[in-house]
């Protein structure tokens, strides 16, 4: 009878605990589940797009700075030339802790100049890219995304845009520059065809798309869509200024004036050649700087000849805003850009950036009260004795800080983040 009542007694001990214990369970607030990472797949590249790539590292490192954004980014890219071999598929690393994946895609690539040269029509430049398309389909199946952010106009961008759409991702086209403007010139009148096949491409109603600047979202809507894009499907955010340009050291001399970019026709480099050589014949002539890629500066080597100086190349953010700060003034004399980096990184560094009223960067001027640095490039002697005289508006900490809140890279990778949310 004891060892009896000894076990109920220890029964209703454990009942009495347990009971207890759920009740104190019962009355702690529930846990909210983390949610659901957001998952964007999107194109990065180098060499020739080397821009795409800053903006888009930029914004990995963004979302991943805080706990709370909740985002996982898979970056593909393509392996060069000479890397690229037959069969061969995808590369792929892991960073679990920053979450973020990359993929580089080691297949070969036609050439796209030997393409354009065969090709007929779009179908056969679609023919010609039907392994990388399959490719992307592939890792797209694997990935699982829940977003597909395709950065620029070019083919390689294009081929993940089909892949993406036949199989119903959402797709944001961030929109770098246009295929059509920068063909304008071609002779061949099939290659221009060719091209604007691929560029209206992208004009799909369950597209959303992102512009630099309004300069080139008009330029979209008039000659390539043909028609207005929805105020909902339509993003205009400048690129984003790396933080080094606003804390580099302004160095009290500058001594220079210097040319940054691609040695191209829609640069304008027929007005650089003139401005050389006003300098070249003054009595206190300035020291120019040229900085350009390899082939760049072979090109322009033989126009310019010795009255340059040649700089660079600079690999990072932070050499490159050392370089800004020092120089007088930097000449953005472009016919026609989407945007703009080098003169809006110039003036975040402290350097007045002369900019033509074609360029995307010069609505960000106008917004931050540098109207003075927006120019007409027409007459080169004008320029040459607005520059040589000294006329040139001084950059105010005021300004750079204006600049900083309307371009600076949180806050534009914030607002490209909730458009992709949205």
């Amino acid at each position: 009878m004891e060892e009896k009542k000894s076990k109920h007694s220890i029964q209703r001990k454990v009942y009495r605990k347990t009971r207890s214990a759920v009740r104190r369970w019962r009355s702690q607030p529930l846990a909210t589940p983390s949610p659901k990472r957001l998952k964007i797949f999107t194109n990065v590249q180098s060499a020739s797009v080397a821009g795409i790539t800053r903006v888009m590292s930029s914004f990995a490192e963004h979302v991943n700075a805080s706990p709370d954004t909740r985002v996982e980014l898979v970056c593909i890219s393509t392996a060069p030339d000479n890397a690229q071999h037959e069969g061969a598929g995808w590369q792929k690393e892991t960073n679990k802790e920053k979450h973020l994946t990359s993929l580089l895609y080691e297949g070969v690539i036609p050439p796209f100049a030997g393409v354009l040269q065969s090709a007929k029509g779009i179908e056969d430049v679609s023919r010609a890219y039907a392994v990388l398309i399959d490719a992307y389909r592939a890792t797209l199946k694997e990935e699982k995304p829940d977003v597909v952010l395709v950065n620029g106009t070019y083919v390689i961008a294009w081929a993940l845009m089909i892949a993406a759409r036949g199989l119903r991702y959402p797709v944001v086209h961030y929109y770098h520059g246009s295929l059509i403007k920068e063909t304008e010139h071609w002779q061949n009148e099939k290659h221009k065809r060719i091209m604007r096949a691929i560029e209206t491409s992208f004009d799909r109603a369950d597209l959303k798309y992102v512009f630099p600047s309004t300069l080139v979202k008009h330029y979209v809507e008039r000659n390539v869509f043909r028609h207005s894009v929805r105020k909902a499907q339509a993003l205009v955010l400048p690129n984003p200024i790396p933080k080094e340009f606003f804390e580099t050291p302004i160095p009290k001399d500058k001594k220079g004036v210097a040319f940054v970019g691609r040695w191209t026709r829609v640069k304008n480099t027929t007005f650089l050649d003139r401005f050389a050589y006003l300098n070249h014949m003054s009595k206190n002539p300035l020291d120019l700087y040229v900085v350009t890629d390899e082939r760049g500066r072979g090109k322009a080597s033989k126009v310019l000849h010795d009255r340059v100086r040649f700089a660079g190349p600079y690999h990072s953010a932070l050499e490159m805003a050392k370089f800004y700060a020092s120089m007088q003034a930097v000449i953005c004399p472009s016919h026609f850009e989407t945007y703009g980096n080098v003169a809006q990184e110039a003036v975040a560094a402290g350097t007045p950036a002369l900019v033509s009223r074609n360029m995307g960067v010069a609505e960000v001027f106008r917004k931050v009260g540098l109207d003075k640095l927006i120019v007409s490039f027409a007459n080169v002697r004008e320029v040459f004795a607005l520059v040589q005289e000294g006329g040139l508006p001084a950059v105010t900490n005021s300004a750079r800080e204006a600049l900083r809140e309307v371009a600076g890279e949180s806050t534009v990778h914030q607002k490209l983040l909730e458009f992709i949310k949205s």
